[in-house]
């Protein structure tokens, strides 16, 4: 088991200031580092995600949507950016994730977070304080994540909590 490497970070972050100030720039350098510094996050754990006027609970969360396998149309819960990112986080909890968002102000963050606004509120171990029920199509989405792993993930998880 690899120790993750501890962050001494906030949690959340909120980056502000005038278009071409060099917020995303300052973001990558925190996340991924530079020639001079190491980045706190591994560049496949660092997920980043625009939001503009009509993005959605839907689309951060996730919802239901066509697919098709073998020549038929059927349908099933997709995570989106926000899922995707705690389902792996979870998953691997020895591994450090990073969701970035940019424009947060460009959509409406209450419709597009939803009732995931409650798990931003965090305590001294970075554990949410309030909880949330999900919907059963997405519990059945993380149900499937957790049939997937690995022997040596299985034990990783069940070590750290």
């Amino acid at each position: 088991v690899t120790e993750v490497k501890e962050i001494d970070q906030p949690r959340n972050y909120i980056f502000f200031g005038a278009p071409g100030t060099g917020k995303s720039h300052q973001l990558n350098k925190l996340a991924l580092g530079d020639d001079a510094n190491p980045g706190l996050f591994a560049e496949e754990n660092v997920r980043r995600v625009t939001f503009y006027p009509d993005y959605t609970y839907s689309q951060f969360v996730g919802c239901f949507r066509p697919f098709t396998k073998e020549g038929e149309i059927g349908y099933r819960y997709i995570p989106g950016p926000f899922l995707e990112t705690y389902i792996e986080a979870s998953l691997h909890p020895y591994k450090n994730y990073l969701l970035i968002i940019e424009e947060l102000n460009r959509a409406n963050p209450a419709a597009v977070f939803g009732d995931v606004f409650q798990l931003l509120d965090r305590d001294a171990y970075g554990a949410s304080k309030y909880y949330v029920t999900v919907p059963m199509e997405m519990a059945d989405c993380i149900q499937e994540s957790l049939k997937e792993l690995k022997d040596d993930e299985q034990a990783d998880i069940e070590n750290y909590f």
